[in-house]
C-alpha cells in the first residue's frame, strides 16, 4: 500500500522524503513535467541561472537540517557581500541595515528614506502608534499584514522585492504565521512591528546575511 503524495513542489517532496524516513512507501504526483515548483532553474547563454527562488533564509534552521539530511552541505554557498540590493520600480538600492524579510526596524532611517521617500517613510514610523494586536487576524497574508501596519509602500517597495527573490512569490500569497511565525507574537511583546523586527534581528548580522543559497542553483534541493 502506498502514500501518495499530490504535487512535486518543495511541499510535497517534503512530506514524501519525511514519509520515506518512516519506512512509508511513497507514490508522488506531480501534473506538469517537472518537480521544484519555485525551486527552479534555466540556461541563457550557456549559464545555469536560478529561474525561481535564489536563496533561502538561514533565520531558521528548517532548510539548513533538510540540507545536511540529503548530504548537499558542500554545495551551501554564503552571500559574496555583507551587503545585499533591493531592486524595485524606483530603481536599485542598498537595503537598509535593520530589516527583516524587507520590513525596517528604523523607518525614519536615511537607508529606508531613500526607498520610500519622506511620506512612505513617516507613514511607516506611524506605525509605533498602532495597537500591538492592530492590523492581525487568523491567515492574513505577510503582504496585507505589512501594510496594515506600515503602509503599501513598505510591502511594494521593501518586502516585496526581498519575499521575491527568497520565496519566489509575492508577500500577498504568502500567509504570515507560516513564513514569518514569530513576528506577530513578537508585536505583541514589543508593541510594535519595527521593535519587534529589531528583537528578530538580534544577533543575524547586516541585512542580506542571513541567506545562504546552493550551488549551481537552488533546484539542485528539489532534484536530490
Amino acid at each position: 500500500m502506498s502514500t501518495i503524495v499530490i504535487g512535486g513542489g518543495i511541499a510535497g517532496l517534503v512530506c514524501g522524503w519525511e514519509l520515506s524516513r518512516r519506512g512509508e512507501n511513497i507514490r508522488l504526483l506531480e501534473a506538469s513535467g517537472t518537480i521544484g515548483g519555485a525551486l527552479a532553474s534555466t540556461t541563457v547563454a550557456g549559464m545555469r541561472l536560478n529561474a525561481g527562488a535564489e536563496a533561502y533564509a538561514v533565520a531558521s534552521d528548517a532548510v539548513t537540517t533538510l540540507i545536511h539530511d540529503l548530504g548537499l552541505q558542500e554545495q551551501v554557498v554564503q552571500p559574496t557581500s555583507s551587503t545585499s540590493w533591493i531592486v524595485n520600480l524606483r530603481g536599485a538600492f542598498c537595503s537598509p541595515a535593520a530589516s527583516y524579510l524587507g520590513i525596517p526596524s528604523q523607518p525614519l532611517a536615511d537607508d529606508v528614506v531613500a526607498i520610500l521617500g519622506r511620506q512612505g517613510a513617516e507613514r511607516a514610523a506611524a506605525e509605533a502608534e498602532l495597537a500591538p494586536e492592530e492590523g492581525y487576524h487568523p491567515g492574513i497574508s505577510l503582504g496585507d499584514y505589512v501594510a496594515a501596519r506600515m503602509g503599501s509602500a513598505v510591502r511594494d517597495l521593501l518586502v516585496e522585492p526581498v519575499v521575491g527573490g527568497v520565496h519566489s512569490t509575492h508577500p500577498d500569497l504568502l500567509e504570515l504565521d507560516s513564513i514569518a511565525p514569530r513576528l506577530q507574537p513578537a508585536v505583541l511583546e514589543t508593541g510594535s512591528l519595527a521593535a519587534a523586527v529589531t528583537r528578530l534581528r538580534a544577533g543575524l548580522g547586516p541585512a542580506g546575511s542571513a541567506v545562504a543559497a546552493l550551488a549551481p542553483t537552488m533546484d539542485l534541493l528539489p532534484q536530490t
